[in-house]
């Protein structure tokens, strides 16, 4: 599945949002100052590991794809560990990478090279680190302890009637359970239980580790503390209070350690004041649009079909895991009982599967939580919450990819088979009429490796890499305003590279989102800070603001997407759209045509895209960027519209 995915993935076009953090990286990588020079609602730690990228193996996007493919990878190799000990098999674990190749390399552009995927390495570290201090505490069974050679034989019995004392007691709190495999011993080994010096240094790390995922997105803080609340309850039952206590600062600490550097980054490059009021008085309005909660849970199950219906495993196996720890309790005890084991949950087989699962399960609830109840209901969002959950499925030795490659291949038989016999299509579109209750969970529809027209580029991956070509054929949102169509817009560029004088810094305005490559294509900076000017006007109290800075810009020439008007994907295309004498279309009302940039001169097009230059004689008029979801009564806009 790599072998055939890998040089498909890697020739895939960039997303819009690759393109921000591209020019962020390339400001930083310049000297520039960022948030002065590039818009960004977020924190910058994806800007920062862009340019790390981008300084290391320069701008090519397949080296850039390829850092993708080792952050998930790594990811990947992470949660494989912990599945094994929430007491996987081996076979668990192989079906579980198998879902992985099959899922994330086959995503849309939409979901690559984001914050989110790459928030979950860091994250998944961090947890680990946390599953490592609680496992510390865990005994091996009641027995013998091997004999060490080095000690004399009186000494000997001593130690080891003391080490079966204390496993014994400590059994109580967490006692094994029957197993028909070899019990995996404790991570630092039988009988050791950490200093305070030592338990506070290792969460100082791991607070560490926390701080540097939430430079990349603080939303990661949820399941931050649900990891934490979890391992605080299960410490309390084998340590002090004052312990636990420490261990929270520790934790802390860890976290501004990783804070100061980037704050002192910001304030040493000039950045702090741009950033303060950006999240002060940006990105509140910003946020504050993020759908209802009901449409951002029914999200969580129908965003990747038929990928998310793991979460309908996912969800009660986390809520049984946390019920079989005793989540609620501080006193030593057993695991509880679980309804229905050997069915559909499988009892841990050993004391350290019990806390493995519980703080797996509660980094799985935390994340959870935090996508349904904070974040925008981006497709990208869901990633790590999949991943995550197909990890609390496979600690259950579900292999579920096997399931998935047999439905993949299946369809992809069916699907091959309707598209040459009309009959039998029309069978197909019986199956899943639109109107079908299941269409937003299950869809039938080819997976990439069962695409014939897809599978055919395989090998020009090799000879043509991501070429213009490559990314229309490959890219599954070409085709939309926050997309771009690439040869198309290789034309735009080769037009603006023959403008005399030549195009210098601040002089080209990609006014859409789907435009912006041109800023990397000619190597310009561009006209304005934003870049998505479309989120910008989004955000209401802020539209006067942009507007006087983009009237205020040394703009020369700007490049507009006709896709941005109009719901219609098509409508560009068509011949009925342009007559002769008009640059603009037909369906293009005459309010919006008094507006910038369509009041400018047109000068070029290519497809949808279409190069505006300024004419000083002529004023810029209102500038705006119409609100997306009321494209239907573009004329009746008025000017704030």
């Amino acid at each position: 599945m790599l072998v055939a995915g890998v040089p498909l993935f890697l020739c895939m076009p960039p997303w819009t949002d690759v393109t921000l953090y591209d020019m962020a990286a390339r400001a930083v990588l310049r000297g520039g100052v960022y948030y002065r020079d590039v818009f960004d609602t977020n924190l910058p730690g994806m800007g920062w590991s862009m340019a790390a990228v981008r300084y290391g193996f320069g701008p090519s996007y397949e080296a850039l794809r390829a850092a993708d493919l080792v952050v998930i990878g790594a990811t990947v190799a992470a949660l494989c560990g912990w599945v094994r000990r929430c007491g996987g098999t081996g076979y668990a674990v192989a079906w579980f990478v198998a879902a992985a190749a099959l899922f994330y390399p086959f995503l849309s552009e939409f979901n690559h090279v984001q914050r989110d995927p790459w928030l979950l390495l860091p994250a998944i570290v961090a947890a680990r680190l946390r599953l490592r201090r609680v496992a510390r505490l865990i005994p091996p069974a009641p027995g013998e302890p091997a004999p060490n050679p080095s000690l004399k034989g009186g000494e000997q019995d001593l130690r080891s009637s003391d080490a079966s004392r204390r496993a014994e007691e400590a059994m109580r709190a967490f006692p094994p359970l029957p197993s028909s495999r070899p019990r995996e011993a404790p991570l630092t080994g039988p009988g050791r239980e950490p200093s305070m010096a030592g338990g506070v240094g290792s969460s100082i790390l791991e607070g560490f580790v926390w701080g540097l995922a939430v430079w990349l997105k603080p939303h990661v803080v949820v399941p931050a503390l649900a990891v934490w609340a979890v391992s605080a309850v299960l410490l309390a039952r084998r340590e002090p209070r004052k312990r636990i206590v420490a261990d929270l600062g520790g934790l802390i600490l860890g976290g501004l350690l990783a804070g100061a550097p980037g704050v002192l980054w910001l304030v040493g490059t000039g950045a702090w004041p741009y950033f303060l009021d950006i999240f002060l008085n940006w990105n509140p309005d910003y946020l504050s649009e993020s759908g209802s909660v009901q449409m951002r849970f029914n999200t969580v199950f129908n965003c990747f079909r038929p990928w998310s219906l793991v979460q309908f495993l996912a969800l009660p196996t986390a809520a049984l895991s946390l019920w079989e720890a005793r989540v609620w309790s501080r006193r030593p005890c057993g695991p509880r009982a679980v309804p229905g084991s050997g069915w559909f949950y499988q009892p841990a087989g050993d004391a350290c599967a019990v806390p493995a699962r519980a703080l797996l399960a509660a980094c799985y609830l935390g994340w959870l939580a935090q996508v349904v109840l904070i974040q925008k209901a981006f497709d990208y969002v869901h990633v790590p919450l999949v991943f995550l959950g197909m990890t609390v499925v496979a600690g259950q030795r579900w292999c579920f990819g096997f399931a998935y490659l047999l439905w993949f291949g299946a369809v992809g038989v069916l699907m091959n088979a309707a598209d040459v016999s009309p009959p039998l299509r029309h069978a197909v579109e019986a199956i899943s009429p639109p109107e079908s209750r299941l269409r937003p969970y299950v869809h039938l529809e080819k997976h990439p490796l069962a695409d014939g027209e897809v599978m055919t580029l395989w090998p020009r991956c090799w000879t043509e890499g991501g070429s213009a070509e490559m990314r229309d054929r490959l890219g599954q949102y070409t085709d939309v305003h926050c997309g771009t169509r690439w040869r198309e817009l290789e034309k735009v560029a080769a037009y603006l590279r023959t403008v005399d004088p030549p195009l210098g810094p601040g002089e080209l305005n990609c006014w859409h989102d789907g435009t912006h490559p041109l800023y990397l294509m000619l190597d310009l900076d561009p006209a304005t800070r934003y870049m998505h000017f479309g989120t910008a006007f989004g955000i209401r109290s802020k539209r006067a603001s942009v507007a006087a800075e983009v009237a205020a810009s040394r703009q020369r020439y700007v490049v507009s997407d006709l896709l941005r008007t109009n719901w219609d994907r098509t409508a560009a295309y068509a011949p009925a759209a342009w007559r002769a004498g008009d640059p603009l279309p037909v369906w293009l009302p005459p309010n919006e045509r008094e507006k910038f940039p369509w009041n400018q001169p047109v000068v070029f097009r290519s497809g949808r895209y279409l190069v505006h230059r300024l004419d000083p004689t002529k004023p810029l008029g209102v500038i705006r960027v119409p609100d997306w979801d009321r494209l239907d009564k573009l004329a009746e806009f008025g000017p704030d519209e």
